[in-house]
């Protein structure tokens, strides 16, 4: 199973009331094999954070209207 499809999965898991605790998800992650000391210090990287900056520069220009969690489920 892949991360995304382990996030979906246990969703019901580690968001509640729309809102996330991604505490609640380390696990599941972990189970798969998700390095998650890693997974941390990615989230802090300011590499990571322009990516996501720049994707979300790319999903105004392209007028999109969904995640792609949104799409893909």
């Amino acid at each position: 199973m892949g991360s995304f499809t382990c996030c979906f999965l246990f969703q019901s898991h580690w968001v509640t009331n729309h809102t996330a605790d991604v505490n609640l998800l380390y696990p599941y992650l972990q189970d798969i094999g998700i390095d998650i000391n890693k997974l941390k210090v990615d989230m802090k990287s300011q590499a990571v954070a322009d990516i996501m900056q720049k994707d979300a520069q790319d999903a105004k220009v392209l007028k999109t209207q969904h995640s792609l969690l949104m799409v893909k489920c």
